[in-house]
């Protein structure tokens, strides 16, 4: 091995990148193309030209670039370029590119093959560095180097190049177990990483270097010792009487928290709002708080909970819709509050955050797939990425990783969520550690789903508590609906049966396992006979499972109802239930309880003929194990799922199919959440406060208040303390005809370019639809580009917090978002100047939960349907001002 890696470091190697018209090789084509030759940290020499497309090179790319279709126009055709571009690699053994499968894939279609070794340096930067970013620009700044022209192929290969040197030094002061681990893993998943891994290893071993940690590159003790906690239990402490005083003095002007801060400003709304939070939670009732924007809610509730807390030994569990908010508390609000409370002379506030199982590692899970026989390349890169993660982590939660899509999917086959029946004591556990955490703090947050979670599946999920603090509000009823309900994606099911069956499945893993041990040949071959009753029964419900999602996909095909969305809602009404072709879907249900039952008999078999064998030294048998328990747990899920949504029709309950492009999900919810939320979440608190920006309509709460079933909660509405008549203009077209009217999405792109020209980019469009969204973009390209104004949009160009954040760096755009950007969204200082709503936000009237649950009114429109609309429409107006300083137009393209 040295001799070959002695050979592979003796010559220069090359970094390439492409410049294109698009991102799709099948039709975009080269624009440019760049290299360099290096060695070490040093480029020996470049190459570089342009590429003539023979077709118009789009503006987006020509303003990202500063390629036009002008400048490539006497350029060779790429025909020429390629034998130039391997005349200039030469015989290089290596060939090292920032995403380094795009190029590849552009210059295969274009016919040239390059027969050197490929390494991708974002692959190398994702498991070296598994929190991100992994943009080459951004790893560009964060190693130092210099990115003078980014966008153009030469400046980029020169970059890759740099950033490859870095990378290697990175990688060669790993400990050799990791190394080694990482390498396998590779050379199992079928990456082409691994030769270069090995390339390592032998320099490594070269040098001397000795591994530190044991095998599997994971140092387990060092592990155990960061998930130690100090256990003290939470006690009545009396240093700070919880008084309305006590309230005052700490939120006053000249109070604790204004002296941390500095930039303090003294609101009137804040005080009242903590003193009424902290009389609802001391005399055992329930408060509905709508506090505006700027109010500053969170310590309004904080101060007043924690003075509880630590004075009753109880905790006070914070619930949060939103991730954002959730990471304000914890790395915000709460060590301010702590602070603030030590500074009055308070001991010490303990808090924690608490997540829902899927977010966490499971270690036991992460060995079964680590010692599997056979790794899907994507799942082969995830577990390194975890390996050189659990150096870092103190948690393992998956929010700490920068997961793209595809591993991202993986992730349930590594987390606590299928994690069933753990024996204590077994070495370290995240999902334990967290929650011992929550057991003794003070101050636990939570998001809705877990707390809701916690409500239906009593113990386990949550510690005992009596008080709970519920921000952002406004949600929990929506949130409710789902976790109250069923959802069964055939997805979901498909990958899970996927995993019992193949090279790499829980089948071949089980009889792999005895290979070598010391278990009685009749044992092996009891579990051998398992195996195969396993794939045959898995096979058998595969066929069932797609012939049911077949025939449903067509069910709900002939009850569409005319719709440019990506998804279909069709609902399952007792009238649909006597149709002949349910008669038919309820058949293939059958057929898909058998199979399934045949599935679960079989993993409780196969579990069966592994127990007793702890000391046969099978390999990886704790692990296998668990994961037969564990996917017996998710079979048994699905079928209870699915007779739900099977069984007769419930008065009490909504059924419907949502078919999408690419999936297709049996959905249940409940008609009414109210009664359920009272029963399971409200009833035996000492005291609750539910609080947001947006509880009231016309400061008129009875509609929250009826959904969630809470009439007799004291009810509290204090404004924001901007002044909206001098910060905001508000602006209603009264030329442009209504949304319903056929000539609307034509004259909407017109609009919003006089608005964006006018303001110099600075603008957010919100839509109420994913199809008008895509419309309007496509539309408004050509209006702005030679005006140099980008176009983001939301789905398009990029994920929500991608387009967020190229928003808030380009000095020109218009960024056109849909749902998850209609509250939320805190926007840097002067990065907005209008904010658009394309629309009233109303409710789909064809969506099965609005249709089922507007039929509980006398007025569906005003007592439901405006309600709604009035609330999300103010959510998606507190978009613009967030501060002071904050100035600028709301304009509605709804003259409605």
């Amino acid at each position: 091995m040295l001799e070959g890696a002695d050979a592979l470091l003796a010559e220069p190697w090359a970094a390439l990148d492409l410049e294109t018209t698009g991102l799709d090789p099948a039709h975009d084509a080269i624009i440019e193309v760049g290299a360099v030759r290096f060695q070490g940290s040093r480029v020996l020499d470049a190459f570089s030209s342009l590429v003539n497309p023979y077709r118009p090179i789009p503006p987006e790319v020509e303003r990202l670039t500063g390629i036009t279709s002008r400048a490539v126009a006497d350029a060779p055709p790429f025909a020429l370029v390629a034998g130039r571009l391997l005349e200039f690699l030469g015989r290089v053994p290596v060939v090292v590119g920032h995403n380094l499968a795009f190029d590849l894939s552009f210059l295969e279609r274009a016919g040239v093959r390059l027969p050197a070794l490929g390494v991708d340096t974002q692959e190398l930067a994702e498991v070296l560095f598994p929190r991100g970013p992994y943009s080459l620009g951004a790893l560009a700044l964060a190693h130092g180097i210099l990115l003078r022209r980014a966008h153009r192929a030469e400046e980029d290969a020169r970059a890759t190049a740099l950033l490859f040197s870095a990378l290697w030094e990175r990688l060669l002061s790993l400990d050799p177990s990791q190394v080694a681990e990482w390498r396998r893993l590779a050379s199992l998943g079928g990456r082409p990483l691994g030769r270069l891994l090995a390339v390592a290893e032998a320099v490594q071993a070269r040098q001397g270097i000795r591994p530190r940690f044991g095998p599997g590159g994971v140092d387990t003790d060092h592990l155990t010792r960061r998930l130690a906690i100090a256990s003290v239990p939470r006690s009545r402490q009396r240093p700070l009487p919880p008084t309305v005083e006590t309230v005052r003095t700490l939120l006053a002007s000249d109070g604790p928290c204004a002296r941390l801060l500095g930039s303090w400003e003294h609101r009137p709304q804040q005080g009242e709002m903590a003193c009424a939070v902290l009389q609802a939670l001391q005399e055992g009732r329930i408060l509905l708080a709508e506090a505006g924007t700027g109010v500053g809610k969170s310590l309004a509730y904080l101060i007043p909970s924690a003075l509880l807390a630590l004075e009753r030994g109880e905790p006070v569990v914070v619930s949060t819709a939103t991730v954002s908010l959730q990471e304000q508390l914890v790395q915000k609000d709460l060590p301010l509050v702590a602070k603030a409370l030590e500074m009055a002379g308070s001991p010490a506030l303990r808090w924690a955050l608490l997540k829902g199982r899927g977010h966490y590692l499971c270690l036991r899970r992460f060995a079964y797939w680590r010692n599997a026989s056979h790794l899907s390349p994507d799942m082969a890169h995830l577990l390194a990425r975890v390996t050189l993660w659990l150096e870092q982590t103190a948690t393992g939660d998956r929010a700490e990783l920068t997961l793209a899509p595809r591993q991202a999917s993986l992730w349930g086959d590594l987390s606590a969520q299928g994690a069933v029946s753990c024996p204590d004591g077994r070495g370290p556990c995240f999902l334990e550690s967290a929650r011992t955490r929550a057991d003794n703090a003070h101050i636990i947050v939570v998001n809705h789903a877990l707390l809701l979670r916690a409500s239906v599946l009593e113990g386990g999920l949550l510690p005992s508590y009596r008080y709970l603090i519920v921000d952002e509000a406004h949600h929990l009823a929506e949130e409710a609906t789902r976790q109250f309900g069923v959802r069964v994606e055939q997805g979901g099911v498909d990958a899970l049966l996927g995993n019992l069956v193949g090279p790499g499945g829980l089948a071949v893993s089980a009889v792999s396992a005895y290979r070598p041990s010391r278990a009685r040949e009749d044992r092996r071959r009891q579990t051998e006979a398992c195996a195969q009753a396993l794939e045959r029964a898995v096979r058998r419900a595969q066929e069932a499972w797609a012939t049911l999602c077949q025939g449903a996909l067509a069910f709900a095909g002939q009850h569409q109802q005319g719709t440019a969305e990506a998804s279909t809602e069709v609902a399952i009404t007792p009238e649909r239930r006597r149709e002949r072709a349910w008669a038919s879907l309820l058949a293939g249900w059958e057929s898909v309880r058998l199979a399934l039952r045949g599935v679960e008999d079989a993993l409780n078999a196969l579990h069966a003929s592994l127990e007793g064998l702890e000391q046969a030294g099978l390999h990886n048998y704790e692990a296998l194990v668990a994961e037969a328990q564990g996917r017996a747990q998710e079979v048994r899920e699905v079928l209870q799922g699915l007779a739900t949504f099977f069984n007769p029709h419930r008065s009490d309950t909504i059924y419907w199919l949502e078919a999408g492009n690419s999936d297709l999900a049996f959905v249940c919810a409940p008609l009414q959440v109210g009664p359920i939320l009272q029963e399971r979440l409200f009833k035996g608190l000492a005291g609750a406060v539910l609080t947001s920006a947006t509880l009231s309509v016309a400061g008129d709460m009875a509609p929250i208040a009826n959904d969630l079933a809470l009439p007799d909660a004291r009810q509290l509405v204090l404004g924001s303390p901007f002044d909206y008549r001098t910060q905001v203009a508000v602006v209603v077209p009264t030329d442009l005809p209504e949304p319903e009217r056929g000539e609307y999405p034509l004259r909407v792109p017109q609009v919003l370019a006089s608005i964006a020209l006018s303001a110099g980019g600075h603008t957010l469009v919100l839509f109420t639809s994913h199809s008008a969204l895509r419309h309007t973009a496509a539309s408004l390209r050509p209006l702005l580009a030679s005006a140099g104004i980008r176009v983001l949009a939301q789905g398009i160009d990029g994920t929500p917090q991608q387009v967020v954040e190229q928003f808030t760096r380009e000095e020109k755009a218009i960024l056109l978002a849909t749902a998850s950007l209609w509250e939320g969204l805190d926007l840097p200082a002067g990065s907005l100047r209008v904010l658009v709503l394309a629309r009233l936000p109303f409710a789909v009237p064809t969506s099965p939960l609005y249709s089922a649950r507007a039929q509980l009114y006398s007025d569906p429109f005003r007592e439901y349907a405006l309600p709604q609309a009035i609330l999300r429409f103010r959510q998606g107006f507190g978009r613009l001002v967030r501060r002071r300083s904050d100035r600028g137009a709301v304009v509605v393209l709804d003259s409605r």
